[in-house]
């Protein structure tokens, strides 16, 4: 089976849009978004009308060379282009990546209002989601951070899909190179002081000579684990319901105790969900998880209050 063939079975297995659905693509001119916007374009079923997303984050010289490509690529393709660039005065002097990552899909919430799309694509694939698990497993955290990178997921104005999962970084290389694209290196994706690329590049290769089929192992993980969790959440969602109660000015929730769990495995549960889901309080460190967690447990103290730290874990 074919790359193409590959991504029309997958486009055609999912209702994630249909033919002739305007959808936007965010692409980089990096090897996996150029494969993207080649596979989208010969879809053999369900074709969409595709809109280019591009960002001009001007980080590197070779950003004009980048820019110019793309509009010439897309006049040439007849594709609708919708570009920003973020200024350099803009830039912060740390954090770089979060600020950069968090321009650029503002800009992609505002293509999809603009051209009334309510899919956004991008080019994450197998490798993508094995780096993310294994960064997550590193820092710490919480479970459903392990589920690293989903298909499909909400976002405040449609939903994001990601349909190139089951595909391996190999796989893109190589039908980007039988199909002559062209497209553009991030030098910075070789810097080994970033930790994904240590992981990329380090670790990975050797995970993958261990076992050819890693890759295929960590997608099934993270289907599994995403299957767990949104069972467990229908599930202790149905408790909470039963025994919580928000306050008026619904800055707080009480919680009946005589309604839940005793065991500390069912309460933990419950308290997570809580906080999560119900009171959208997220990443909070293990450690105060636990803290939580003794602290309903302790009958000798009737009424008390505890901040909730967020971060990585510890």
């Amino acid at each position: 089976m074919t790359l193409q063939q590959k991504f029309d079975q997958i486009v055609q297995q999912n209702d994630w849009w249909q033919a002739g659905q305007r959808v936007v693509v965010a692409v980089s001119t990096g090897v996996d978004s150029m494969v993207l916007l080649d596979l989208l374009q010969h879809l053999a079923t369900k074709a969409p009308e595709v809109i280019v997303a591009y960002v001009d984050h001007q980080l590197r010289d070779q950003s004009r060379q980048e820019t110019a490509f793309i509009k010439d690529y897309c006049q040439a393709h007849q594709l609708t282009l919708a570009m920003t660039t973020w200024p350099k005065a803009q830039h912060p002097g740390g954090g770089i990546e979060t600020a950069a990552r968090k321009f650029r899909y503002r800009f992609f919430g505002q293509v999809l209002d603009k051209w009334h799309a309510a899919v956004l694509l991008t080019a994450h694939h197998g490798d993508d989601l094995a780096e993310t698990m294994l960064m997550k497993l590193v820092r710490g955290g919480q479970l459903a951070s392990l589920v690293g990178i989903a298909d499909c997921r909400s976002i405040a104005n449609g939903k994001l899909v990601r349909p190139l999962l089951d595909m391996s970084k190999q796989e893109i290389r190589g039908y980007a190179a039988d199909q002559h694209l062209t497209w553009f290196e991030d030098a910075t994706n070789r810097d080994l002081g970033i930790e994904r690329n240590r992981i990329r590049h380090q670790v990975l290769p050797e995970l993958k000579r261990e076992n050819p089929h890693v890759l295929r192992h960590f997608r099934e993980y993270s289907q599994q684990l995403t299957d767990y969790l949104d069972a467990t959440d229908e599930l202790v969602g149905a408790v909470v319901d039963q025994a919580a109660t928000k306050s008026s000015d619904q800055n707080e929730m009480v919680l009946n105790l005589n309604q839940l769990p005793t065991s500390r495995q069912g309460l933990s549960l419950i308290l997570a969900f809580v906080i999560e889901k119900r009171m959208g309080i997220v990443d909070v460190t293990h450690g105060a998880r636990q803290q939580l967690n003794n602290l309903v447990l302790n009958s000798a103290l009737p009424q008390a209050t505890m901040p909730l730290p967020h971060g990585d874990g510890d």
